[in-house]
């Protein structure tokens, strides 16, 4: 019997003659592939054809899903959402506590002010000036007041007596040299606001107020003491004087 002689592994086996030929298998090739991809983008593009939505739900600001004005909308209300949450992390957070000592000139790190060795967190801070009240010169103006008037009318009388004029005189010529009462008042009333006014503006502080006004006290006293001792020693020697010119009287007869 004759050998039957079996084809190789994968070579086909040859047709019979006026046998119709096979028609190829089509395979898994990148035909097919391609043929899928066709299939899904049609699916999708199918969706808002039978009234869906394309990328998912409806949003709430009606911008389409998936489209770019909907992802830039996202993006913006995701950077609003993360300025807040900053902001009200630093509004929480807690302050910094104050050192419990001052940094020293030797630190080589600190600012300094005016280019000197002094640190700018503890340069000092000018303070601003102490304004003057009138309360403080109510008393010093009402008594300056009041002995200028008196020297006044000391100095009217003495010059009306060294010229020997009548009593009477004398007596008119001191009353015309007392203050008019309106303008003393005056004077007594405004006098304190006009001087703390202009010391105010002078930049004077009234730090040392009472220091101050002690010692004008203290030198207005002692000046009235020296006047008073003068006129006092003038008078002696007057006395002195006058009892020196009057003739001895003339003995006793026996």
């Amino acid at each position: 019997m004759a050998e039957e002689t079996k084809p190789a592994e994968g070579s086909r086996a040859p047709a019979a003659p006026g046998a119709a030929a096979h028609a190829p298998v089509a395979g898994s090739g990148p035909a097919n592939k391609s043929g899928n991809a066709a299939a899904a983008s049609g699916a999708v593009a199918s969706v808002p054809l039978f009234g869906g939505n394309r990328g998912g739900k409806r949003r709430r600001d009606g911008l389409v899903p998936g489209s770019q004005e909907a992802l830039e909308a996202d993006r913006k209300t995701d950077k609003e959402r993360k300025q807040k949450i900053r902001e009200s992390a630093h509004r929480l957070a807690p302050q910094p506590a104050l050192p419990s000592v001052l940094p020293s000139n030797a630190d080589s790190g600190a600012a300094l002010v005016n280019g000197e060795g002094i640190p700018a967190a503890v340069a000092p801070v000018e303070q601003p000036p102490v304004l003057w009240e009138p309360g403080l010169l109510t008393d010093v103006v009402a008594e300056g007041v009041e002995w200028s008037e008196k020297r006044r009318i000391q100095k009217f009388r003495e010059a009306a007596q060294a010229a020997q004029l009548p009593e009477a005189l004398v007596r008119k010529i001191t009353s015309d040299a007392q203050y008019v009462p309106a303008f003393k008042v005056t004077a007594i009333k405004r006098g304190p606001p006009a001087i703390a006014k202009l010391l105010n503006r002078l930049g004077i502080s009234a730090e040392y107020s009472d220091e101050g006004l002690f010692l004008f006290s203290v030198a207005a006293l002692c000046y009235q003491g020296w006047r008073l001792e003068s006129e006092l020693q003038e008078m002696i020697e007057q006395h002195k004087a006058a009892a020196a010119s009057k003739p001895a009287p003339a003995p006793a007869k026996p």
